[in-house]
């Protein structure tokens, strides 16, 4: 999904063997802009207002992703704890700041 120049990169947990989406005990996502500066954002429970990474059902969080600059972006989510598991997107914003994705 895309609003405005940001880009929103969403990841689904489950624990190995299970359907169902379940919450790791910690989230994170890192991004990587075209600077190649890295960015680490964490699921904070108590937070409010505005946010980095939200929590929008059991397993499923989502980060809003600035997109300042042009050139390649890349975001990898990653689970901790109670489920391990990590993904990842890579995504172009060109001069005229839309967003392609890439294969």
């Amino acid at each position: 999904m895309i609003q405005g120049n940001d880009k929103i990169v969403t990841v689904t947990f489950s624990a190995r063997g299970d359907t169902a989406s379940s919450d790791p005990t910690a989230v994170t996502f890192t991004v990587k802009d075209p600077a190649k500066v890295l960015t680490t954002y964490t699921y904070d429970a108590g937070q409010t207002g505005a946010y980095d990474v939200l929590r929008v059902s059991a397993g499923v969080y989502e980060l809003r992703v600035a997109c300042a600059l042009a050139g390649n972006y890349s975001v990898s989510g990653h689970g901790a704890g109670a489920v391990k598991a990590s993904a990842g997107v890579t995504f172009r914003v060109d001069a005229a700041a839309s967003l392609r994705s890439r294969p």
